[in-house]
């Protein structure tokens, strides 16, 4: 879900590419962005990155 989130795709794109309903993909990534601290899918793609460059 992360990353059809980083390549900014809405979550109607990636529900369909992982075969669930849009609520499916929106609602963990918005936990996930919460128990992050992070505020907007932005600073998801910012985070993510600093991740996988490691």
């Amino acid at each position: 879900m992360v990353e059809y989130a980083v390549q900014g795709e809405p979550d109607k794109v990636a529900a369909f590419g992982l075969d669930m309903a849009p609520s499916t993909v929106a609602n963990p990534l918005r936990r996930a962005m919460a128990k992050l601290g992070l505020t907007d899918r932005a600073q998801l793609i910012r985070t993510y990155a600093a991740i996988v460059r490691r």
